[in-house]
């Protein structure tokens, strides 16, 4: 009888790559230190390169998932948690042009080159495109017997990108990546949100140059 997975700690990476060998050094260090003292009951230690079906796989049938990456931020503080926050309830103002892509996460999305891009505000249309449109869709859908994922999250999260682009002009690149899709819901791996400094001015007055 198989023992349940009640925690799975996963450290994502590619340990060659120095700093993005931070989640692989994680897991190593924990390794060593159930030779000593045993994990919880329970407890899978597991290593990936941040491939979306692997780390569904990964995550799947546990009750805990914790999973270990390296995050790039400016200014950098080590030690201090980052949260951002989408406001549901803010009213959607169009007017800042942003681009939106959407493609296979990982190393597969560079050498692939398997993206979708629409220009926000996002329609609903839009956003159905945008993941259906790649050629990795199938994997969202269901595909070679496994269940689709929960497609409303990972539309939800669509819309809120596209509204937070809209309504705050600062933002300069908000990249997801990887965002994990499964049945019960869709989470964002890793975030990183570049802001610039944006004058606010009234379109429709004119400005000597």
């Amino acid at each position: 009888m198989p023992t349940r997975t009640h925690i799975a700690v996963i450290g994502v990476g590619n340990e060659f790559r120095r700093d993005d060998g931070l989640g692989w050094a994680v897991i190593a260090r924990f390794r060593e230190r159930a030779a000593e003292r045993p994990l919880p009951a329970g407890t899978v230690l597991a290593t990936c390169d941040g491939d979306p079906a692997r780390l569904i796989g990964l995550r799947e049938g546990s009750d805990l998932a914790v999973v270990v990456d390296a995050a790039h931020a400016h200014p950098a503080h080590p030690g201090r948690v980052h949260r951002l926050a989408l406001d549901a309830d803010a009213p959607a103002r169009p007017g800042t042009t942003g681009s939106h892509g959407l493609g296979l996460g990982g190393t597969a999305t560079e050498l692939l080159a398997d993206r979708a891009a629409r220009l926000a505000p996002l329609t609903d249309l839009d956003v159905h495109d945008l993941i259906a449109s790649p050629r990795c869709a199938p994997l969202l859908f269901g595909h070679g017997g496994t269940g689709p994922v929960g497609l409303e999250g990972l539309e939800q999260l669509l819309h809120r990108l596209s509204r937070m682009a809209c309504d705050l002009p600062q933002l300069a690149e908000a990249d997801f990546n990887p965002v994990l899709a499964w049945p019960g819901g869709t989470t964002a791996l890793d975030v990183r949100v570049r802001l610039l400094p944006r004058t606010s001015h009234d379109p429709y007055l004119r400005r000597l140059r």
